[in-house]
């Protein structure tokens, strides 16, 4: 029927991959930086996390939306 109201439980949830998102973007980022030669496979690795993990569990759209734009502009830059 109506669109559901997002509550504090739902929130909570959402967040739970999104915090091992950040880790896992967090190392393919600092992979990239340091292992310039194979940077491709840390940038697939970041990637793919984001596609599952959002897959699994639709993260608020601001937060999803700063996570990407975060991802696309390291990734390009690197």
């Amino acid at each position: 029927m109506g669109a559901e109201v997002p509550t504090a439980s739902s929130s909570r949830r959402a967040q739970r991959l999104f915090v091992p998102w950040l880790v896992v973007w967090a190392t393919c980022t600092w992979l990239m930086w340091v292992w310039p030669d194979v940077e491709v496979i840390p940038y697939h690795l970041a990637w793919a996390a984001f596609a599952l993990m959002y897959g699994f569990e639709p993260w608020p759209r601001r937060q999803t939306l700063v996570a990407l734009g975060a991802t696309t502009l390291l990734t390009a830059t690197l």
